[in-house]
């Protein structure tokens, strides 16, 4: 799923850039640009996925199993799925607030971004712009100084 999708937004992209038109130009029927893309997509993720679990099974302690899972292996005891989250919520907790015991944050005043947001605009600099007859004077149709367009609201009558 997530390699069509992938794929659906690499042509999406292309079209927007210009290089989809180009690449339509070739002898390349489109069911086949397509299923080029998706192919090409599809092998990526799936050598992604191959190399995620093998680099998992290799390293041990990587994907290490909680203690509940091996209790209830090794002792055979019958744990239901909510009990084990139960347990690693607790755990959880406990945790959080060692962290949080641990940590001075009365001074720390609460924030929604960790860095404050900077303007990374240029400032605005008026400039001089075109001249204004010698546009129009380029101008299929020009009124009143400014462009003569058709009107688009009313035509149906």
């Amino acid at each position: 799923m997530f390699s069509l999708m992938t794929a659906g937004m690499a042509v999406i992209m292309e079209r927007k850039n210009g290089t989809l038109r180009r690449l339509m130009t070739t002898r390349l029927r489109r069911w086949e640009l397509i299923a080029g893309k998706m192919a090409g997509m599809f092998v990526l993720t799936f050598m992604q996925q191959i190399l995620l679990v093998g680099v998992g099974q290799l390293i041990p302690g990587l994907a290490e199993r909680s203690r509940v899972d091996l209790v209830d292996r090794d002792g055979r005891v019958a744990v239901d799925p909510p009990q084990v989250w139960a347990v690693h919520a607790l755990e959880l907790g406990q945790a959080g607030r060692a962290i949080g015991s641990a940590l001075d944050l009365a001074d720390v005043a609460p924030m929604t971004q960790p860095y404050p947001l900077v303007n990374v605009m240029r400032p605005d600099v008026v400039r001089p712009g075109l001249d204004r007859d010698e546009v129009l004077a380029q101008a299929p149709a020009a009124e009143d100084g400014r462009f003569r367009v058709p009107p688009v609201i009313g035509l149906e009558g």
